[in-house]
């Protein structure tokens, strides 16, 4: 008889690549409560913190681009996933109501549980923008905070996609509650989630899609104009990032958060076709503005190389100031 237990040759497993971000839970103390949060990490423990606040609907995906060069230059990146968003749970008990000032106060709790003595910089991309300024403007954050970065971010007044302001409130109310409803929510949502993918608001889930236009219906302009005056009288660091072709939110308006923020005139300064036109800051300059000649409202991961070079000045020159 054939001996067909012959030797199969071995064939080496390709290694897997080691993931960029590793994904945590932290519980924190936050709207009254303890929630369960998610969010990525990358870099040494040790290093300059840097953290990134997502838009809406987003996760902490959207940041690899521009977190890579942050990590190889030594800094520690923090990637909080908002509730609703990416794998951080809704709170069960209704304690969350998405606003810009809940979530800031999520990222206060994060921010205290894995007691974090100071932040180089905390980003916020589109609405992340908002919450980014309300979180800085914290009694407990904004002496350890070093300098924000707007990017692609909302102002003080509804921008063209929100207009008129009174209406698109109205509507957004109406569908948020409705898509609440037993049943009848579920088909609802289904069915406006293609009306978001066709403008670009992906979201993990088709919930999260919706959540997105309610939360803009949740912005209050008139505090963050406060908050904006805050940091600007207590000297905060601040980087302004938009680009030209942004179909969300037009160029008057981060060109007005700038100027709210303390970047003066002379330290706009225009990029076309990756160059700059205008010489590297000076060190001494802690408020800046970025613009993109044709940038849209993906800048940070479609041109991440120029946002780069642009963020890690600006924490050099932090770094410098100590």
């Amino acid at each position: 008889m054939a001996n067909h237990n012959h030797m199969i040759p071995h064939r080496a497993l390709p290694k897997r690549k080691k993931a960029f971000f590793e994904i945590k839970t932290e519980k924190v103390a936050a709207l009254g409560e303890e929630l369960d949060l998610v969010y990525a990490e990358a870099g040494p423990h040790d290093g300059g913190v840097v953290i990134g606040v997502h838009g809406a609907p987003a996760t902490h995906k959207m940041f690899k681009k521009m977190a890579e060069p942050l990590v190889e230059k030594g800094y520690r990146v923090i990637l909080p996933n908002l509730p609703g968003m990416g794998w951080t749970p809704m709170p069960e008990s209704g304690c969350y109501d998405h606003s810009p000032k809940h979530k800031a106060d999520i990222i206060r709790g994060l921010i205290e549980a894995l007691e974090i003595e100071e932040i180089q910089m905390i980003c916020g991309h589109s609405m992340g923008v908002h919450i980014v300024v309300h979180l800085a403007a914290l009694p407990s954050v904004i002496d350890k905070c070093k300098s924000v970065c707007f990017l692609s971010g909302p102002g003080v007044t509804p921008h063209k996609r929100v207009s008129p302001w009174s209406l698109y409130k109205y509507i957004c109310y109406c569908l948020f509650w409705l898509c609440n409803i037993p049943l009848f929510g579920a088909g609802l949502v289904y069915a406006t989630s293609f009306l978001f993918d066709a403008v670009g608001l992906r979201g993990k889930t088709k919930m999260s899609q919706v959540y997105s236009v309610y939360e803009v219906a949740l912005f209050n302009w008139e505090e963050f104009a406060q908050d904006l005056a805050l940091l600007r009288d207590h000297g905060m660091g601040a980087l302004v990032v938009h680009g030209d072709n942004d179909w969300f939110i037009q160029l008057e308006i981060a060109e007005d958060n700038a100027t709210r923020i303390g970047v003066q005139p002379e330290n706009f300064v225009w990029y076309k076709d990756g160059v700059k036109d205008v010489a590297d800051f000076k060190d001494d300059v802690m408020q800046r503005a970025m613009f993109v000649k044709d940038g849209d409202h993906f800048i940070f991961m479609k041109q991440a190389d120029i946002l780069t070079k642009e963020q890690l000045s600006l924490l050099s020159a932090i770094q410098k100031t100590k």
